[in-house]
């Protein structure tokens, strides 16, 4: 009789989970010319297509494309900054990954200004003045504004405006309430380009270190209350 440990049982076969399934991805209109909110959006498209189309939802990265660290990719965050706000201090590759040069107010900037976005589109390399702006011209009622900033649940979106967050330190600190007491506070924009019932899409610079498209789960079209705690503003943008 052989001695010392029974033999171990052979292992199961692991389960093979599926990855989640993507979300719809949204279709620029086709046909007769596009309105200043279609161009914006195309433009929003074929910069995410540039970057082999990545996508989140709900934050999470479920499809991975190409970042800004590859070849091509980094030339062109150079051109968000160069085209979109008049920045040429951001040459090498080195310095399009660096943390310390954020790019998407580059790459909102570079959107509105190539596609005749609002007229003229604040551009910033920093988005804290706009939102500023867009919430005091909301607070102030002051209706006529190119940018006004709607209490994240309180606005249904539409393609065309802009969903904004806060960053780094101001997670937590900064609010709608509160951010006109800060000079300045990181932040990001990502521009809506569909808007469902159940479900906002948008397009961010520098999401994920990438052009990437982003869900966000959506009541009757505003942002589900689960979801707001992650948002700052939606800024209403008059294109």
């Amino acid at each position: 009789q052989q001695c010392g440990k029974p033999p171990l049982p052979p292992k199961p076969t692991p389960a093979v989970l599926a990855p989640p399934a993507p979300p719809p991805v949204p279709v620029a209109p086709q046909g007769s010319a596009p309105s200043a909110r279609g161009r914006v959006v195309e433009r929003a498209m074929a910069e995410w297509a540039f970057f082999d189309r990545p996508i989140l939802q709900e934050g999470r990265l479920i499809r991975a494309g190409r970042t800004e660290g590859d070849a091509g990719q980094w030339q062109r965050v150079r051109t968000y900054w160069r085209e979109g706000l008049g920045n040429s201090s951001v040459r090498s590759r080195g310095e399009v990954i660096s943390r310390d040069h954020p790019w998407s107010a580059a790459f909102i900037a570079y959107v509105m200004k190539t596609a005749g976005g609002a007229d003229p589109f604040p551009a910033a390399a920093s988005h804290s003045g706009s939102i500023k702006e867009a919430i005091y011209n909301h607070t102030h009622a002051l209706t006529e504004s190119k940018l006004l900033g709607h209490p994240v649940t309180d606005y249904a979106p539409r393609p065309g405006d802009l969903l904004c967050t806060t960053r780094s330190w101001a997670r937590g600190q900064v609010t709608y309430d509160n951010a006109s007491r800060f000079d300045f506070f990181p932040s990001r924009c990502e521009l809506v380009v569909s808007a469902r019932p159940d479900r906002i899409a948008t397009i961010g610079g520098d999401l994920m270190d990438a052009v990437s498209l982003h869900t966000i789960r959506a009541v009757e079209g505003r942002v589900a209350p689960e979801a707001a705690k992650d948002w700052l503003v939606v800024i209403q943008t008059r294109t």
